[in-house]
């Protein structure tokens, strides 16, 4: 997965993708805007403007450039991902390729519909949906597409190490994909084997940033002890803060820094915990080393990142806030989300304008918890809405 940064007409574009390609945009620009987006990214806008208290945002220049955005990448990138844009912009295109590809995935007896055995399948899909959604199979993989990005003039990139706990709130069932069964809480020498798979594997993908650079953590990754203790609202087991402490360190050693994904509400409470553990430990800088991720889609997320953002200026501590409408809405509980698009649309906006203005009072008032000023903060948008990235942008002119 990445994370870009590309600098175009001064100012820089973060992008949160989950593909080995990039589709930026020039944003003040109509004729820029190209149909061929991805299925997940985000923007964060670092330009100079007049919002109150500046110093403690950040702000970067670059040179102006004249040619066209999309000029620097190659006709195939575009043309895949035009083609994928527009297949999953259409119903009746999505739903039958959702229902091949969930076949596809399936272990079959006849060879010529296993992408395993057929190597011209294996070759369509790869080409088509796997190097457009992910960075690679390997770290050689990963540090290839990572260079990619940088000679197109991307900054940074966000990596994750992609493994996560999938949970229906209905039959409260979860599963973490890639795991066997039987796999539950074996361990050795007081170590549970699959925290510490998840913590070698996120400290080899840390080891592969550097300045500039992102690691994103899904916590529930780590298995069932960790998701136990998550759904309860606790804090994970001393193996895994132990784990997580090493990650800080060494992500604070490469020059990077950490964004604590949100996830399924059934695990949010305990996440939500341990990422504001994790800044109140960490976050002693102007410039935060840990991100929280806030979903705009829930109800009660204002009263929420207002207490986050009170607690943060009162104990004296930077805030990363990392702002995103939500990607669970299917196995979520339905009345915790707004009733329509354009609610959380508006919530969306309403929490990027106010976090970006340090308008505290449109939280409730950051004075109720002792009179406190806005926190040091930084802000990451994560969106692919086109209106969420101009407003955003607006605020800045």
């Amino acid at each position: 997965m990445g994370v870009v940064k590309a600098p175009y007409n001064n100012n820089i574009v973060s992008l949160n993708v989950v593909t080995a390609t990039i589709i930026s945009r020039r944003l003040h620009l109509p004729r820029a805007w190209t149909p061929a987006t991805h299925l997940y990214h985000s923007k964060r806008i670092l330009a100079p403007s007049n919002i109150s208290n500046r110093n403690s945002l950040e702000f970067q220049t670059s040179e102006k450039s004249n040619s066209a955005p999309l000029a620097i990448l190659p006709i195939s990138i575009l043309l895949r991902s035009l083609f994928i844009s527009n297949v999953i912009s259409k119903p009746y295109l999505l739903n039958p390729s959702l229902s091949i590809l969930s076949f596809l995935s399936q272990p079959v007896k006849i060879s010529l519909l296993s992408i395993d055995s057929n190597p011209f399948l294996r070759w369509l899909v790869k080409r088509l949906l796997y190097n457009q959604f992910c960075t690679g199979e390997n770290a050689a993989d990963v540090k290839k597409t990572m260079n990619q990005m940088h000679k197109f003039g991307f900054l940074g990139v966000i990596l994750r190490y992609a493994k996560e706990t999938t949970s229906d709130h209905k039959t409260k069932k979860s599963e973490v994909p890639g795991s066997p069964l039987q796999q539950t809480h074996t361990a050795e020498k007081g170590k549970c084997v699959e925290i510490e798979s998840w913590r070698a594997g996120t400290l080899r993908t840390v080891y592969m940033t550097s300045n500039g650079d992102k690691v994103a953590l899904k916590l529930t990754g780590a298995g069932p002890i960790v998701t136990a203790a998550l759904a309860t609202g606790d804090l994970p087991p001393k193996h895994m803060l132990d784990a997580l402490d090493e990650i800080c360190l060494a992500v604070r050693e490469t020059k990077a820094q950490i964004i604590v994904d949100a996830e399924l509400q059934r695990f949010q409470k305990g996440i939500a915990r341990t990422a504001v553990m994790l800044m109140r430990k960490y976050n002693t800088e102007k410039s935060p080393l840990v991100t929280q991720t806030y979903q705009c889609y829930l109800k009660n997320k204002r009263s929420y990142l207002w207490k986050s953002l009170a607690k943060a200026s009162k104990e004296g501590w930077s805030i990363g806030v990392k702002l995103v409408r939500g990607a669970y809405i299917v196995t979520e509980e339905r009345s915790r989300i707004h009733d329509t698009k354009e609610d959380t649309d508006n919530a969306y906006y309403g929490l990027v304008r106010d976090v970006l203005r340090h308008n505290g009072g449109s939280f409730g008032g950051l004075g109720k918890l002792g009179n406190t000023p806005f926190p040091k903060s930084a802000v990451l948008l994560a969106t692919h809405n086109r209106n969420s990235v101009m407003k955003a942008h607006k605020l800045h002119q």
